[in-house]
């Protein structure tokens, strides 16, 4: 997660036009509490620990502000809370969600936005060929079960 972090710290600085000793509101959303490993409070830890590398190392500080919610991969709770770190928070990225199913719904409105995504998971996700321009702005730090399988 430290180095998904540090990932992500690197590809904003593009998009963004950062400086040295800058700082970049971002929004978390994740689930707060989740059978699966990919809720807050288990990569919570690990993301301050990147957010302080980030820091230290690389002069990028992220001023983070947290929507997290219940339930098992919500979509519709998911992009809420997409909207309101986007309209009324004014963050410049998004880490998470976690889920495939909440990826693709919030990954689409990222992309209406064109609002910067990063998420660990994502490994149901399915990139259309055809539609090219598909989750332009969602990066998906993990495998991928379509490139598993035998075509």
């Amino acid at each position: 997660m430290v180095a998904s972090i540090l990932s992500v710290s690197i590809f904003l600085l593009p998009l963004l036009q950062l400086s040295l000793e800058t700082t970049v509101k971002i929004g978390v959303l994740l689930m707060t509490e989740a059978p699966e490993p990919f809720d807050l409070r288990r990569t919570g830890p690990a993301l301050q620990i990147g957010f302080d590398i980030a820091s230290s190392q690389y002069g990028i500080n992220f001023e983070v502000v947290y929507h997290n919610y219940t339930g098992f991969c919500p979509k519709e709770t998911a992009i809420g809370h997409m909207s309101e770190l986007y309209y009324r928070d004014n963050v410049k990225a998004v880490i998470g969600p976690a889920c495939s199913a909440t990826i693709v719904a919030a990954g689409r409105l990222a992309q209406y936005l064109k609002l910067p995504m990063v998420t660990g998971l994502g490994d149901l996700v399915v990139r259309d060929e055809i539609n090219d321009d598909m989750y332009e702005t969602l990066t998906i730090l993990s495998y991928n079960l379509g490139k598993l399988s035998s075509k």
